[in-house]
């Protein structure tokens, strides 16, 4: 960014340099060109002549004195009278013009205007300025024009270059200078805050592993089933091809997909025994509280895709809002297999576990009615590696894979989940 900067400061100093210059030269041909008309006036009155040729009267006494000032002089002229062609040409021998430049007429041909105009000429020598003029007699009235070509002097020239170099080149290493001088303060902060943005999501992530955990401990004596699910997600997200955004959100609402329990009492929470309708009604209502809770936090609220559809059923026949198909988000479809498979594969206090062919086979039976069978395609070829590696396991290995994993989508330097 600061060799951009720079090199746009450089490039604006630069022109604005030479267009400074260039003003001056138009300014120096318009003294000069004051000069001429006043000594041209004083020809006309004292020798009685007309305006025309009184200004080349002017102009051969300028070139036989050989007057050069210091930021340059005429190098050509021409006096046109009204409706005639050139009737007088006058050149500095000492500065021969390339061919062509005396013919320019871009800006406007002799005899169209009443007023005196500049342009800038190119040249290989020194910059040009073209002088259009009106020739007046003492009551105003234009008898004639003269054009004139005006050269800066080459010292004069090449001190402007120089100068004009010189700025740019300062400009330059002053924004240079000035980024380099304030670089390691800005590194500087952008290091606290990358530090303090990785304690703040690892806390987040802490926060979020913990409440995960004391809920899952309200519903059983352990919180492995946490991890598992969220593990189980996590690898099939990535083989779903999920996106890093819908991977971080699978993360959140694996590990919060049942927050909402919190709110159920344990007279129905724990009970061991099958829950009567009334009991499943209000069991039902945990969806609900859990997207409550994760929505009051910002961090969280994206959460609510798993939260809140994760017991929504393919053909349209879950709770609690009834969606089916693409309806349900696809964090939520992928979460729906990874949680039936761990619980059929897990032993809880009302049943025991199920073999893993018996699980698969309850899994395809919900094909396209309880589950997206597109997600349940990409399951099933990783699933009796899941099985094998972490089916019923409650140790520390599998917290860390799934730390492993959380700092693939949340990258901090120490995931604390």
């Amino acid at each position: 960014m600061a060799v951009i900067i720079a090199a746009g400061v450089g490039t604006a100093t630069y022109l604005h340099a030479e267009r400074s210059f260039e003003r001056q030269v138009a300014g120096a041909a318009d003294e000069e060109l004051a000069r001429l008309s006043a000594r041209a006036t004083e020809i006309a009155a004292t020798r009685n002549i007309n305006p025309t040729d009184a200004f080349g009267a002017a102009l051969d006494e300028r070139l036989q004195m050989r007057i050069h000032r210091s930021f340059g002089h005429f190098v050509y002229a021409r006096i046109f009278a009204p409706g005639v062609d050139a009737i007088r040409e006058v050149a500095d021998p000492d500065f021969p013009l390339a061919p062509g430049v005396t013919t320019d007429r871009a800006m406007r041909p002799p005899g169209s205007g009443e007023r005196t105009t500049t342009e800038r000429l190119r040249s290989d020598r020194a910059p040009l300025v073209r002088v259009l003029a009106p020739l007046r007699d003492g009551s105003g009235t234009i008898r004639g024009e003269v054009e004139l070509i005006f050269a800066a002097a080459s010292t004069t020239a090449t001190e402007a270059r120089r100068q004009t170099l010189a700025l740019t080149a300062g400009s330059v290493v002053v924004v240079l200078l000035t980024a380099g001088l304030i670089y390691p303060v800005v590194r500087r902060l952008l290091e606290r805050l990358a530090e303090s943005s990785a304690r703040l999501l690892d806390a987040n992530l802490s926060a979020l592993a913990l409440l995960g955990a004391a809920i899952a401990k309200r519903d059983s004596d352990t919180d492995a089933h946490n991890y598992r699910v969220t593990l189980y997600s996590m690898v099939l997200g990535e083989a779903a091809g999920l996106s890093t955004r819908q991977m971080q959100v699978l993360l959140k609402g694996a590990f919060l997909h049942d927050v909402g329990k919190i709110g159920i009492r344990d007279t129905v929470l724990l009970k061991p025994a099958r829950l009567t309708e009334e009991e499943f009604s209000v069991m039902r209502t945990h969806v609900q509280h859990g997207v409550e809770m994760v929505s009051r936090s910002p961090w969280l609220a994206d959460a609510a895709e798993v939260v809140g559809s994760h017991h929504e059923k393919f053909d349209g026949s879950g709770y609690p809002r009834a969606l089916r198909g693409n309806q349900i988000p696809i964090t939520a479809r992928i979460f729906a297999v990874v949680d039936v498979f761990d619980a059929l594969t897990s032993r809880r206090p009302y049943k025991e576990a199920l073999s893993f062919d018996d699980t698969i086979a309850v899994l395809e039976q919900g094909r396209d009615t309880h589950f997206d069978g597109r997600i349940l395609d990409a399951f099933l070829p990783i699933a009796p590696g899941l099985f094998q590696r972490y089916g019923g396991r409650e140790d520390e290995g599998i917290r860390d894979e799934v730390r492993r994993l959380s700092a693939r989508y949340f990258p901090v330097e120490a995931p604390l989940l």
